[in-house]
């Protein structure tokens, strides 16, 4: 009985640091930020973006590029319920701090600012969430 208190005290020690550990981000400046990324879904608040090739019509999405410019598709007008029409819209992006883009864009109504704390990213995927 002890030895398996054990074994599953040790699997949950080691479970709990690799929860823990935080993913490496990258400068937002090299190969594995600028691109083009589209939705793949969210976890909890985070929101997941897989890396593609362009933006695709019926899906949100954006591409950052290497001189600051920034497009992003999204939801070219006040209605919300489907069917969504979507639009390129064009902006900047800036690095604020080392997980933090600052991001200015035009939508349908005007302009927007918001903030990307980058939760992580790969050459295939990139997590964030929007403050």
């Amino acid at each position: 009985m002890k030895a398996k208190f054990t074994i599953l005290l040790i699997i949950f020690i080691f479970g709990f640091i690799a929860s823990c550990q935080k993913t490496v981000v990258t400068n937002p400046t090299d190969e594995l930020f600028t691109g083009t990324w589209i939705k793949s879904g969210y976890e909890q608040s985070i929101t997941v973006m897989v890396k593609a090739d362009s933006l695709v019509s019926d899906n949100y999405g954006f591409t950052f590029l290497q001189n600051g410019d920034f497009i992003e598709r999204k939801n070219a007008g006040w209605c919300g319920t489907p069917p969504i029409s979507y639009g390129n819209f064009k902006g900047t992006w800036k690095k604020t701090a080392k997980d933090t883009i600052e991001i200015n864009v035009a939508y349908w109504g005007g302009m927007e600012s918001y903030k990307m704390a980058i939760v992580s990213l790969t050459k295939d995927v990139f997590k964030y969430t929007i403050h």
